[in-house]
């Protein structure tokens, strides 16, 4: 063997060596837990009691102490929480069960030493669980520290030298606040069966009423109202309402964050009913949804109360609160008169000495207008031609608010529309100068709060006209 040959013999002995002795010291470490830990064949009782039986579970900690307590066994209050506070009682039900039933298949030691119950967060515990049964019976169970690998937490009965593993499913109902058991939804208004709605912002309200009466033109109209703010009412637009409410500023669902040690009759919270911002809705199921909403709190939160109840004080987010937001103008129908053509006999147009006449008269059946007689000053026109410019003429809509005030002269443009009954009263819509682009507009005797385009009426106008002509 030559020199060369026998240094390389020797370098792959000595590496095999160290390896050898490298894996020994793996293989022999343990992980400190595992040394004296057992399978238990049968599951270690730490309580085990049905639920019915239980009149109280106390849980208590260095920080804090939860006491549930029932009356018989179903219905579990959770002691010492505010007036206003609602408990989840499915989870709180949940968490009962889980309480009622520890058990172990885990054994760290049968006989622990004080070292050893020191060393496991038992002497003292970290939490202490005490059950009290309907005989007035007692049992204790105490929970410490995590484990290494965090998959429970060492615990035994009160005075027992038996320490086991109690599943982190478990221990971890132990750790648990009030808050975690807190319903902390608002309450739920069905926006099918709605029956009223209405908020204030900056000192504006908004409202709507459910509507009351038909209207001798329309056949197809909200079921609701816009009382306020404008002075007249006015349809709501039921769509773009759903849409804004569904999609684009849903309504507030959940608190924030309670804050039940605070009196919310302090003014620095700014909830004074008669001035703070509100936001009501009902449903015709008796639902109620009534917050009080005041200032904000400076991180993107305000404080809020229920109107019905002064000693509750919670933090809502601006964007559950954006509907108050929104313009009421995007709430109104936009239509200045959406007749039905059925409903209607006769429009009739004045601007100037200029006069325009639109007629249907009747024949055969009313449901039916394909045999109706349309005329365009005195000249008998087709039905398609006269129901585009009719349609034309509905869909003249608002485009804003009336915000400076100018002094009313002669309207000029004056729409009379007729029932097909003559009894009903005649409508009419005036169109007054605004500006070069806006009329201003007013209905009947209600007062003038909308502005409408020049072009709509004078396009409506300059097809009226050329219909008139036909066949001329």
């Amino acid at each position: 063997m030559t020199r060369k040959t026998r240094k390389l013999v020797i370098s792959l002995i000595t590496l095999m060596v160290i390896t050898a002795a490298f894996l020994f010291t793996r293989l022999k470490e343990k992980p400190k837990e595992a040394a004296p830990i057992t399978a238990a064949q049968t599951p270690e009782i730490l309580s085990d009691f049905t639920v019915t039986s239980l009149r109280s579970i106390t849980v208590e900690s260095s920080d804090k102490k939860m006491h549930f307590y029932s009356s018989d066994g179903e219905n579990w209050i959770i002691s010492d929480v505010s007036d206003n506070y609602r408990i989840v009682k499915d989870q709180l039900a949940a968490e009962i069960r889980t309480l009622s039933k520890l058990q172990s298949r885990t054994i760290v030691t049968g006989n622990a030493d004080g070292a050893q119950l020191l060393e496991y967060g038992l002497n003292p515990p970290e939490v202490l669980i005490t059950f009290k049964d309907i005989e007035g019976e007692t049992l204790s169970v105490e929970v410490g520290k995590a484990n290494p690998s965090g998959t429970g937490r060492y615990s035994r009965l009160s005075g027992s030298p038996t320490v086991v593993l109690l599943p982190s499913y478990a221990a971890g109902a132990v750790f648990k606040t009030v808050e975690d058991f807190r319903d902390i939804s608002l309450p739920a208004v069905n926006m099918e069966k709605l029956s009223n709605f209405e908020f204030r912002h900056n000192g504006t309200t908004f409202k709507i009423a459910p509507r009351k009466g038909d209207d001798n033109y329309t056949s197809m109209v909200s079921p609701f109202d816009i009382t306020s703010p404008f002075r007249n009412h006015y349809a709501l637009d039921s769509q773009t309402f759903q849409k804004i409410l569904g999609e684009e500023t849903p309504l507030p669902s959940r608190v924030r964050e309670f804050l039940d040690s605070e009196d919310s009759e302090n003014p620095m919270f700014g909830l004074d009913e008669n001035n703070a911002d509100y936001l009501k809705l009902a449903d015709e199921d008796g639902n109620i949804l009534n917050l009080i909403i005041g200032s904000e709190e400076g991180q993107g939160y305000r404080y809020t109360r229920f109107g019905d109840h002064d000693d509750s004080l919670f933090l809502l987010s601006n964007s559950d609160l954006a509907v108050l937001n929104t313009d009421p103008f995007r709430f109104m129908s936009k239509f200045v008169f959406l007749g039905s053509i059925f409903q209607v006999s006769q429009v009739k147009v004045e601007r100037g000495a200029e006069t325009w006449i639109m007629k249907r008269t009747e024949r055969g059946e009313p449901e039916n207008t394909d045999d109706d007689r349309f005329i365009a000053n005195n000249l008998e026109v087709p039905k398609k031609e006269f129901t585009s410019v009719y349609q034309k003429f509905i869909s003249i809509m608002y485009e804003g608010e009336v915000e400076d005030s100018t002094s009313l002269k002669s309207p000029e443009v004056r729409i009379t529309i007729s029932n097909v009954k003559p009894e009903i009263e005649p409508r009419i819509i005036r169109y007054w100068p605004y500006d070069d682009t806006y009329f201003q507009v007013s209905i009947d005797s209600n007062p003038i709060e909308f502005l409408v385009g020049r072009y709509q009426v004078e396009d409506f106008i300059e097809d009226l006209a050329a219909l008139s002509e036909y066949g001329s």
